[in-house]
């Protein structure tokens, strides 16, 4: 039978998920805008944000136009990307709030569904 020591420490618990890291929101620029969604694009229109897959790797997070689903540009270069792509893949929803519309620069205010 065996007894616990009191001088040997019990492992810690596992940590929940890190879900944390995940609640951010972010103003950027999009990358590769697209006509024609861009067209019908307004400052004040939400935009889906996903993952494109490319041979079984991600290679890209976009944001479609809401019903249509047309990519109108890329999240790309901004200093939470990496971590964006990983609350992506772990399953956490981003919207892209549209803030502003000039020519073809798309100004986005990223954020996780519910905050």
């Amino acid at each position: 039978m065996s007894k616990i020591r009191p001088d040997v420490p019990l492992p810690d618990p596992p940590l929940p998920p890190d879900t944390g890291s995940c609640d951010f929101s972010e103003e950027i620029s999009l990358s590769g805008v697209r006509n024609p969604p861009l067209a019908s694009v307004r400052t004040g229109d939400t935009l889906d944000v996903g993952l494109v897959d490319s041979a079984g790797v991600y290679s890209s997070v976009v944001c479609r136009t809401v019903p249509s689903h047309q990519v109108l540009g890329s999240i790309t270069a901004f200093p939470g990307l990496t971590r964006l792509i990983r609350c992506l893949k772990d399953g956490v929803s981003y919207k892209g709030l549209v803030k502003s519309v000039r020519g073809s620069e798309v100004i986005v205010l990223l954020r996780r569904v519910g905050l």
